[in-house]
């Protein structure tokens, strides 16, 4: 046998409130998220064309090891050969 309960809710000012705040606070999230997203895209964009960001193209080389079960290390030299990178599939990159 099933029960049907006979008390109605009732929805007060306060959780009106709250609701409208909490969805006024969602949506102002929402639009400061793009924003940043934006002026992360630009900044990226003007390092880029100005060359603070990848100026050089890096050649990779794969430097000695044992064949088979050694460590893949790898090294990236730069064109203007003043600078290279250095680093291993297993661990961080580290620069020189």
């Amino acid at each position: 046998m099933m029960q049907t309960s006979t008390t109605e809710g009732t929805v007060t000012s306060g959780q009106k409130q709250s609701l409208l705040g909490l969805s006024l606070l969602g949506c102002g999230l929402a639009v400061y998220s793009c924003v940043l997203h934006h002026r992360m895209t630009n900044l990226l964009l003007k390092s880029l064309s100005s060359g603070l960001v990848g100026s050089g193209k890096k050649r990779w080389a794969r430097r000695g090891g044992k064949k088979g079960g050694g460590s893949d290390d790898y090294t990236a030299y730069s064109d203007d050969d003043e600078s290279y990178m250095s680093g291993s599939t297993y661990g961080a990159s580290t620069y020189a």
